[in-house]
């Protein structure tokens, strides 16, 4: 009977799966991950900042930020694309880092 709901709520929510093979270790899990839920958070990203290098800057900084904390989505709470616009929306928030200009080879 658990298995059965367990069974039923990784259907209708394919990203709890998903999320649970990744933090075992399955990379292709993380890809599965990223293909669902990069153009959204680009998307939103790019609405948020008018900017689409900046978008696509953050949509990277917000898959390299679910790589080293994948623990911090509790998929009982929201469904993984709103937690993702929600740090791509912090991350916006931050102040930019200071460039260091390239220095041509003498």
């Amino acid at each position: 009977m658990l298995a059965e709901a367990q069974s039923a709520m990784d259907s209708a929510n394919p990203d709890r799966g998903l999320l649970d093979q990744f933090r075992n270790g399955d990379r292709d899990a993380f890809t599965a991950l990223y293909r669902l839920h990069h153009s959204a958070v680009f998307r939103f990203a790019l609405n948020m900042s008018g900017d689409a290098a900046a978008a696509a800057e953050i949509t990277q900084d917000v898959f390299v930020w679910l790589i080293r904390h994948p623990g911090k989505f509790d998929p009982d709470r929201a469904d993984l694309g709103t937690f993702l616009a929600g740090v791509a929306r912090k991350l916006l928030q931050r102040p930019p880092s200071p460039r260091v200009p390239l220095v041509a080879a003498a």
